[in-house]
C-alpha cells in the first residue's frame, strides 16, 4: 500500500473511530445519531473507516453530540478535552467527587473553564463530604484546592459558589470547635456575611442556618428567666427566614437558640432533645453544637445531671472531629 493510501486510511480510522467514542459517550444509539441526514448503514461505514463523511454531515453529527467538528479532523486536544468532560459529568452525577478529582490529575491536560469549573464543583462538594463526616482537616484542604482551580481564577466570596461560602464559615466555625483556630477573625468574614445576606432571600436552608449562627453566636439570656435585652430585635429579624425552613433540625436549632436568648431553657431543651435519638444523623460539628447547647440549657435548669451526659457526649464527638 502506498504512503498516501496508508495516510488516507489513517485519516478514516481516526474519523470513524472518534465518531464511535463520542457517540458511545453520549449514550446514542447510531440510528438516534444519525436522524434524517444519513442512514444508519452509512453511520456504521463510517465508524469503521469504510467512508468518509461529506462536511456537512460530519458538522451535523458534531452538532448532534454537541462538539466542535474539529474535534474528529485533527485537533486532538479539543476533542480529548471534550472526552474528559463528559467523563467527569458522568462522575459528577454518581457523586464520584474524588475519582473527577483523580481523573483531572491523570489526564495531563491543560483545563479551559467548564472543565476547571467540574474540577471546582468536585472539590468544593468532597469538601462538603469531608466536613459532614467530621474530617475538617481535609475539607479545609479540599476547599483551598478549589480555590485555587477556580474558573475565573479568584478566590472571592463574591465570586465564588454559594456551597462554598457557606463551607468556608462552617469550617472557620468548627476550627474553634476543634482548637485549631488562631482566635483571628477570617479576613473574608465581612464579605461573606454580605454575600450570605443576598444568599438568604434564596431560600437556602443552610444560608439561613449559618446566617442565625452568625448573628446569635454567644448571645444567650443573661440569667435564668432574664431574657436578652435584645431578645425581640432577634426574634424580629429570624422568624421570616424561620418560616421558609422545612422541619428539621436547622429550624429547630435556630428556634431553640431563640428560646434560650429569652431564657426559655426548658422550651429551649425540648427542642433540642429529639435530636438526640440513636437514628437522628448530624454532622459532627452539628452534633456538637446540640450537645453544647443541651448541656448550657440543661446547667440553667439546674438539670447538672443531664448537664454532665451532655458535656460527655459533646466530648465524644470532639475526638471524632479530625
Amino acid at each position: 500500500m502506498k504512503s498516501g493510501e496508508t495516510n488516507r486510511c489513517q485519516i478514516l480510522d481516526d474519523i470513524g473511530r472518534r465518531i464511535r467514542e463520542a457517540r458511545v459517550l453520549a449514550g446514542l444509539t447510531q440510528e438516534e445519531l444519525s436522524g434524517g441526514d444519513i442512514t444508519r448503514n452509512m453511520l456504521s461505514r463510517i465508524e469503521n473507516g469504510a467512508a468518509l463523511p461529506s462536511l456537512p454531515t460530519l458538522c451535523a453529527l458534531a452538532d448532534r453530540l454537541g462538539i466542535p467538528a474539529g474535534a474528529f479532523l485533527g485537533d486532538l486536544e479539543e476533542y480529548n478535552s471534550y472526552k474528559l468532560k463528559v467523563e467527569l459529568q458522568a462522575l459528577l452525577v454518581k457523586k464520584k467527587y474524588q475519582q473527577m478529582i483523580e481523573r483531572c490529575k491523570s489526564s495531563g491536560q491543560k483545563l479551559d473553564d467548564e472543565l476547571r469549573g467540574l474540577l471546582y464543583e468536585a472539590y468544593v462538594k468532597n469538601a462538603l463530604d469531608k466536613y459532614l463526616s467530621g474530617r475538617l482537616g481535609e475539607a479545609q484542604i479540599m476547599l483551598d484546592e478549589a480555590e485555587r482551580c477556580s474558573p475565573n481564577d479568584s478566590p472571592d466570596p463574591a465570586q465564588a459558589s454559594g456551597k462554598a461560602v457557606l463551607l468556608r464559615m462552617l469550617l472557620d466555625k468548627a476550627a474553634c470547635i476543634s482548637g485549631v483556630s488562631d482566635g483571628s477573625e477570617s479576613h473574608q468574614k465581612q464579605d461573606n456575611l454580605m454575600l450570605l445576606r443576598r444568599m438568604i432571600f434564596g431560600h437556602s436552608s443552610l444560608a439561613i442556618y449559618v446566617y442565625a449562627r452568625e448573628l446569635l453566636d454567644g448571645v444567650s439570656g443573661k440569667a435564668y428567666s432574664v431574657p436578652d435585652e435584645n431578645a425581640g430585635f432577634y426574634r424580629l429579624r429570624l422568624e421570616p427566614l424561620i418560616s421558609e425552613l422545612p422541619d428539621g433540625f436547622f429550624r429547630s436549632h435556630i428556634e431553640a437558640k431563640l428560646d434560650m436568648v429569652n431564657a426559655d431553657y426548658l422550651g429551649a431543651k425540648a427542642r433540642l432533645v429529639p435530636y438526640c435519638e440513636e437514628d437522628v444523623k448530624l454532622a459532627p460539628t452539628f452534633a456538637f453544637d446540640l450537645y453544647t447547647d443541651l448541656e448550657f440549657c440543661c446547667k440553667c435548669c439546674g438539670d447538672f445531671e443531664n448537664a454532665y451526659k451532655y458535656s460527655n457526649l459533646k466530648l465524644a464527638v470532639l475526638r471524632k472531629i479530625k
